[in-house]
């Protein structure tokens, strides 16, 4: 563009070309290095082709410099977008390290979280087996357990099976073997006296008007224990000084429970035709129905058949 430029020189007027010589005398004489444009153009040019000159000049002038611009410009965005680029090229390094650290650190704690579970999973199927084990010996131990019970039970009822127990009796009564053993008599209407080796109160505590304790006593003999309930069957009710009183067995208490449990299926069948009912030792419902004979040693289930076939 620079030789372009040096081979063309603008006067900044427009004239003509025989306009040229009076110009260069008015203004004085000519330059020694005259202009590139007066000397290219030749005499006979016409303003018109001037002006086309001037044109085309100026238009490969601009393309010039829109050239040069545009190289420029690419240049400088050239380097800008290196720098930006060699920035974000640094940064994106810098992140790929940093998730190379991080998934490093991520894989070493994954592993020690595997081997943890692994040790886990080890300990519980050491559990596991541990447990089942644990089971076994607790349903043996149950079952173990449950005999022992069962014979403790039996082994108390063994111990008790001499002992009466005496209700509704006046608290001003003694409960001495004498006493008791003369109380007997009268209300049973036996013949002699019956041996007893010890009697007493049950331990609960006394309460001023309300029902008197029971009386336990042990006799010496089985078989006048046997006579005792015979006539205490066969005599009832039995009365006492204008007083209603009543012998029973002394069970044990688990006994106790079990047998009172059926107190209500009793109190239904009691004084109906054709049923006969009775509680077998140890807590056992037998009910004979029209020549049927159950047993029932669940209170529930005697209450439904009652209430389904009796009732």
């Amino acid at each position: 563009m620079a030789s372009n430029l040096r081979k063309y020189k603008y006067t900044g007027k427009a004239t003509s070309a025989s306009a040229t010589p009076a110009n260069e005398t008015a203004s004085g004489p000519p330059s020694s290095a005259p202009s590139m444009l007066a000397k290219e153009q030749p005499a006979s040019m016409e303003p018109n082709e001037q002006l086309d000159r001037v044109t085309d000049l100026k238009s490969e002038i601009l393309s010039s410099i829109k050239a040069e611009m545009t190289e420029l410009f690419q240049s400088e965005l050239a380097k800008v977008i290196a720098k930006e680029f060699g920035e974000v090229k640094m940064e994106m390094q810098a992140v790929r390290v940093e998730i190379a650290n991080s998934t490093a650190t991520f894989r070493s704690e994954l592993d020690t979280i595997k081997t943890s579970v692994s040790d886990i999973e080890q300990g519980l199927s050491g559990c596991s087996d541990d447990i089942t084990a644990l089971q076994e010996s607790v349903q043996r131990l149950e079952k173990h357990v449950t005999a022992l019970q069962d014979k403790c039970v039996d082994m108390e009822g063994r111990m008790r099976r001499s002992n009466i127990r005496i209700l509704n009796v006046a608290e001003e009564i003694p409960s001495t073997p004498v006493s008791v053993s003369k109380l007997l008599r009268e209300v049973l209407k036996m013949d002699k006296d019956v041996l007893i080796d010890r009697s007493h109160r049950t331990l609960q505590t006394r309460q001023a008007g309300g029902k008197p304790r029971a009386i336990i006593a042990k006799i010496h003999y089985y078989q006048d224990c046997v006579d005792i309930f015979r006539r205490a069957r066969a005599a009832s009710p039995l009365l006492h000084n204008g007083s209603t009183i009543l012998i029973f067995p002394d069970y044990p208490p688990s006994v106790a429970n079990a047998r009172s449990a059926f107190n209500d299926v009793k109190k239904l069948l009691r004084g109906r035709d054709n049923v006969r009912y009775g509680i077998l030792h140890p807590a056992q419902l037998r009910i004979t129905h029209n020549g049927i004979e159950k047993r029932f040693r669940d209170a529930a289930q005697a209450m439904t058949y009652v209430k389904d076939n009796i009732l």
